[in-house]
């Protein structure tokens, strides 16, 4: 089921700063959309939707072009690339973070202390308890 509204967006994705919780809804609507468009059923598009959704806001994804090498299964990435160029600028997850200094809203696992942070949340230690 689509998403409306960066609120329904799931606990993790909220963590992240808004313009990369728009990105994700964006794609995440997009191809869930397209793909029930091609008479997919709802399962099959919302784990097609969460992979496409997932590599474009990743750590590990440093450019569109190698959202196509990492390790979901979509039968045709060339075209899930090529949709997802459309909403997301062709630069790093980290020029990005640069260019409008998003930060990070991260919370300890173990003890609970929330903070803000320039990197990502996996990235760091918990000033408090050192966990992450």
């Amino acid at each position: 089921m689509p998403y409306k509204s960066v609120s329904e967006l799931p606990a993790w994705v909220r963590k992240l700063p808004l313009k990369r919780q728009r990105q994700f809804m964006h794609v995440w609507n997009s191809v869930y959309q397209s793909c029930i468009d091609n008479g997919n059923d709802a399962s099959r598009c919302e784990s097609r939707a969460f992979a496409a959704a997932r590599s474009v806001v990743a750590k590990k994804v440093k450019s569109l072009s190698e959202i196509s090498t990492l390790s979901f299964h979509l039968e045709d990435t060339s075209k899930i690339v090529e949709m997802l160029s459309k909403f997301t600028p062709p630069y790093t997850i980290e020029q990005m973070q640069e260019d409008v200094g998003e930060k990070f809203k991260c919370e300890c696992l173990k003890c609970g202390y929330v903070m803000e942070s320039d990197k990502h949340c996996a990235d760091i230690k918990c000033p408090k308890c050192g966990g992450t």
